[in-house]
């Protein structure tokens, strides 16, 4: 089984919900790969909140970690790119997101909860007591942490020895980065070699290394 850990949003493709953001996009390609996967986030108690988890489960991605938050409304989108086919993206009143973070307690307790898997995917930025937490799972859990890490950020310190460290391109056009992401977790989930997996993955999307 895969874990993604990160936000995701609700956004609308041709009038109907979807679920975007990169926790989203990686958590739905890795499960497009046929791999079990459960996303840990928030959505809040409102309508946005029951569109966007179902919008995951008809990805066959599963939120029994996804927790509510009563405080704060579900975020949507409000990059186009969060989803590729819509113009329609909007942010809730008051703001382009709703301040919905994830911290240290509330991965413990998803990871409780998702015992049986082997690759954790961190998706979003996390304060370090959150990482440390993922980490320490991955290491009894004998499982894969892939880390991205976006541009600007610092790498989160104390990971495992041999974590997978991504850094994400500052646009993701048509979601490709996160797409990659999501299938190479498939492909580490049903035992691939890590980098062998990334290197086809990369040649088969056409990828090229960037000029130095």
């Amino acid at each position: 089984m895969i874990v993604v850990i990160g936000q995701p949003a609700l956004a609308r493709v041709d009038g109907e919900p979807a679920a975007a953001g990169s926790a989203a996009r990686m958590a739905l390609a890795a499960a497009a790969r046929g791999a079990a996967v459960q996303l840990v986030g928030k959505v809040g108690e409102d309508a946005d909140g029951e569109a966007l988890v179902l919008a995951l489960a008809r990805g066959q991605v599963g939120h029994v970690a996804l927790q509510r938050d009563p405080a704060h409304p579900t975020p949507r989108a409000v990059d186009p790119d969060d989803a590729p086919d819509s113009d329609e993206a909007t942010a809730p009143p008051g703001g382009p997101s709703s301040s919905l973070t994830l911290d240290a307690p509330d991965v413990e307790l998803a990871l409780r909860y998702l015992t049986e898997f082997r690759v954790i995917v961190l998706a979003d930025e996390l304060d370090p007591s959150a990482v440390r937490v993922a980490g320490d799972a991955t290491s009894w859990g004998n499982a894969t942490l892939i880390a991205v890490v976006g541009e600007g950020q610092t790498v989160p310190g104390d990971l495992p020895s041999d974590a997978i460290v991504l850094g994400a391109p500052t646009e993701d056009v048509a979601g490709a980065f996160d797409r990659l992401v999501g299938e190479l977790a498939a492909a580490i989930d049903a035992g691939a070699d890590a980098q062998a997996a990334f290197r086809e993955l990369v040649g088969s999307a056409g990828w090229e290394p960037a000029a130095t």
